[in-house]
């Protein structure tokens, strides 16, 4: 059995994992997941350098399954396991057929040399009956049982037969409305222009423009947005990460020569996932985060990516999504 076990404490992550092209991704494609995106490295490392850095890494793989979690100190009294990303939850920290087992191997390891052992494992980015969550219910240490943590609703759209077919499953209102506000906004000037980062510096030049336009917008104006830390450095290493394959996508709003909105996101595969859009304030009127929106989806469906998903439900994805999963979070608790 090929055997890479990366163990460490530190923002440091060895560099067989955090390439675009490792083996855990390309394990995440090859298996059924909730949000493909936020499973993939850019989303958990650039976390971890900018959330909680201290925490010791533990990263193993065996064939081709692949388990990544981190030390949790700061929640209990007692030190616990976690996935990667461990504030939404989003991603799920175990890939492959006998990553379970993986797991179990390193709290038999932890408990039996270490003399470590962690009452609670939280496990996110399952959903019923899925085929992980299925062998978690039958942990192979008895000591644990399977405890429900918390569940959100995640929304997808599909971009099948492009962006006529698209549209089509919309609702007529909708289609009205974005045909009414793009012929206002381009009556006043505004164009998009479409940028794919190819290496490090192209994405920090593009990173800061969107800095700018959300300092502009209620968000910034708030202080609640990407301007603030430690989210301005997340979204700037998730980034830089993408650029290493290509795989992030941004659009600028602009007026005479001015960047007046932005939306990114990232592909994994034929799946894209939302991250951030934003407009300046006094653009508000203009519905320049609907039409960024229809913009994103022109350009996915040129690109014949499947399916465009927008994570947790909220009012205003309704009208653009009609496919719904729920994602849920359990934990191993010793008994």
């Amino acid at each position: 059995m090929n055997q890479f076990t990366n163990d460490s404490a530190g923002p440091r992550i060895d560099p067989r994992w955090d390439h675009a092209e490792s083996d855990w991704n390309r394990q995440v494609l090859a298996d059924p997941q909730v949000d493909p995106v936020c499973c993939q490295t850019p989303w958990m490392f650039s976390y971890h350098e900018t959330f909680s850095p201290q925490r010791r890494l533990y990263l193993r793989q065996a064939d081709q399954s692949l388990i990544a979690f981190a030390e949790q100190k700061d929640w209990f009294d007692f030190p616990v396991l976690a996935p990667v990303e461990s504030h939404w939850f989003f991603g799920n920290p175990l890939a492959g057929p006998a990553s379970v087992e993986l797991l179990a191997d390193l709290l038999l390891e932890a408990h039996r040399i270490h003399k470590i052992t962690y009452p609670a494992v939280f496990i996110g980015g399952l959903w019923k009956d899925c085929p992980v969550a299925m062998q978690l219910l039958d942990f192979p240490l008895r000591p644990y049982e399977m405890v429900f943590f918390r569940q959100e609703q995640q929304c997808f759209a599909s971009l099948e037969n492009g962006l006529d077919g698209y549209l089509g499953r919309r609702s007529a209102a909708l289609r009205r409305n974005l045909k009414k506000h793009m012929k206002r906004a381009r009556s006043q000037g505004v164009y998009f222009e479409r940028h794919k980062p190819a290496d490090v510096q192209t994405a920090g030049q593009v990173y800061q423009r969107m800095l700018a336009v959300e300092q502009k917008s209620w968000k910034g104006i708030g202080h609640c947005g990407m301007t603030e830390s430690p989210a301005r450095e997340f979204y700037q290493r998730m980034l830089e990460r993408l650029a290493t394959n290509v795989s992030g996508r941004v659009i600028f709003a602009r007026h005479e020569d001015q960047d007046i909105g932005f939306i990114f996101g990232a592909l994994a595969g034929p799946y894209y996932r939302g991250q951030q859009f934003s407009f300046v304030d006094e653009w508000k009127k203009y519905s320049i985060g609907n039409l960024l929106q229809l913009e994103q989806i022109h350009w996915l469906t040129e690109e014949g990516v499947e399916r465009y998903d927008m994570g947790p439900l909220m009012a205003y994805k309704t009208h653009w999504t009609e496919i719904r999963k729920t994602q849920q979070s359990w934990v191993l608790r010793l008994r």
